[in-house]
């Protein structure tokens, strides 16, 4: 744990450096007594983020899902309508609700892409939204653009590994103690 604290301060606090859940689950309340100012700071970071994380993935479903609502209906409010019923050809914005189905079905070249942009966007907005009301909740190190990677990613996203001497920087020293 030292080791990986010394990583993560010679990393200029990046947090993928911070203690994976399986790590945080092995520290008993005997550790955390011992901890120092600076291991203290290191170990309630760690706790932060994996909390952190854990809200981004029910997030980025819910703004997923919501998206996809928004993308499916937003083609369709801007759709351009031609009421022929009128002496004069009139062109309005706005399906009326009735004809969603049947535009679909008649024009569908028209309204899918428009669909998938619009969810794309959405998607984006809304995980920019969110981001933006995380960033009282973010570990030291987190910044607001990586928070919107992690929010765009979801579910799928890599979690925090555990320590490994191997993948340590070269650029980083790390101290080590004899027995």
């Amino acid at each position: 744990m030292l080791a990986k604290e010394q990583v993560w301060r010679a990393s200029k606090f990046n947090w993928r450096f911070l203690l994976s859940r399986r790590e945080l689950d092995l520290i008993r309340p005997e550790d955390q007594k011992g901890f120092g100012r600076n291991m203290t700071y290191f170990y309630a970071q760690s706790q932060k983020m994996q909390v952190l994380l854990a809200q981004t993935s029910v997030l980025s479903l819910g703004a997923a899902i919501l998206s996809g609502i928004m993308g499916f209906c937003i083609p369709f409010l801007l759709a351009p309508y031609v009421d022929r019923g009128a002496s004069i050809f009139k062109i309005e914005t706005g399906v009326p609700f009735g004809l969603w189905m049947t535009n679909l079905a008649e024009h569908p070249w028209y309204f899918l892409p428009r669909m998938a942009w619009s969810a794309l966007l959405a998607f984006c907005l809304l995980s920019g939204i969110l981001a933006l009301g995380l960033t009282s909740k973010k570990p030291y190190g987190l910044r607001t653009s990586q928070l919107i990677l992690l929010l765009l990613m979801g579910p799928f996203r890599k979690d925090i590994p555990d320590y490994d001497p191997k993948q340590v920087p070269p650029s980083v020293t790390v101290l080590q103690w004899d027995d």
